[in-house]
């Protein structure tokens, strides 16, 4: 069975570091600690870029939802030491964390299809999304959801500069993703960086923050990856990652946009313990083969056990 068709479910271990990790950040977890297990097997079970069938490293919007959270901290960050020291990080990490929980009942719009809703069409999807929120409180949450659902208000919204931020880190993503398939062989998603390309324009209209986060060092987006920067990145399969030694350091080798680069090393540091198995999902057996069975015992989705 290849990697892509086997399924792995999160373990309880798994449940309880979510839970340990929500709570931390958001210093009073939303939902109760049988609601957070409930949240989290939902999330694994999404799958993203549902609507393309072919997809060499599909990853689920747990995945997401952390690179997120820590992508939109950073931007955060960035704009903090700069011009908005009070831009809070902590919501934003919040809200990257559930800012994709209105699809666990509503399913995935597939990105063209979002941006081809009419105005009205789109009005219909924010109360759907609305109602979707209001529901998982009821299903995962405490008796006072407010502050929850407060938070899925400011993201609809988006208003504030912590959505703002949440909804680039949200795409920056998706193009991270979408870089990183073109690199490994998949020329499909060469008409999803097309689509990553019109989102981004729009973000130059509507969002001054992005002007101002684009030309930082770490992401050099002032000018959005073509398809043909993206085909030049040096192609690379497993077999390239052979020796364990220096299959992090050869994933990072070459000539690339600066944000996929940041996107990599951020992807290192987010998932530290069997980075491959999030970054690489759909190579990560092939590599184990290569290397050996791994020397500490993880969960299925990668948490270590002392």
């Amino acid at each position: 069975m290849s990697p892509e068709n086997k399924r792995y479910y999160p373990t309880g271990l798994d449940y309880w570091a979510a839970s340990a990790l929500i709570k931390v950040s958001q210093k009073e977890a939303f939902f109760t600690p049988h609601g957070n297990l409930l949240w989290l097997g939902c999330l694994s079970e999404m799958k993203r870029f549902s609507a393309i069938p072919d997809m060499i490293h599909r990853t689920d919007l747990w995945i997401h939802a952390r690179r997120t959270a820590y992508l939109g901290t950073l931007l955060g960050t960035i704009i903090a030491r700069g011009e908005n020291p009070d831009i809070d990080t902590d919501k934003i990490f919040r809200m990257g964390y559930h800012h994709d929980d209105p699809e666990i009942i509503t399913g995935d719009l597939p990105l063209p299809l979002k941006q081809a809703l009419s105005e009205e069409e789109k009005l219909v999807l924010k109360e759907d999304e609305t109602r979707a929120i209001k529901t998982l409180a009821l299903l995962f949450g405490k008796n006072r959801p407010e502050g929850y659902l407060s938070d899925h208000h400011e993201m609809t919204a988006k208003e504030s500069p912590e959505a703002q931020i949440l909804d680039i880190a949200d795409k920056l993503d998706g193009v991270g993703e979408t870089l990183h398939e073109i690199r490994c062989g998949n020329p499909t998603f060469i008409k999803v960086l097309r689509n990553y390309k019109r989102l981004f324009d729009e973000f130059e209209k509507k969002y001054d923050l992005w002007n101002r986060l684009k030309e930082h060092p770490l992401l050099k987006m002032s000018k959005f990856p073509t398809p043909n920067q993206a085909n030049s990145i040096p192609k690379i399969n497993s077999e390239d990652l052979k020796e364990k030694d220096r299959a992090w350091e050869k994933l990072l080798e070459g000539t690339m946009p600066q944000f996929y680069r940041t996107w990599l090393g951020l992807n290192m540091v987010i998932f530290h313990t069997r980075t491959e198995k999030f970054l690489l999902p759909g190579w990560y057996l092939e590599l184990w083969n290569y290397w050996g069975p791994p020397r500490e015992t993880t969960t299925a989705s990668g948490i270590y056990i002392p």
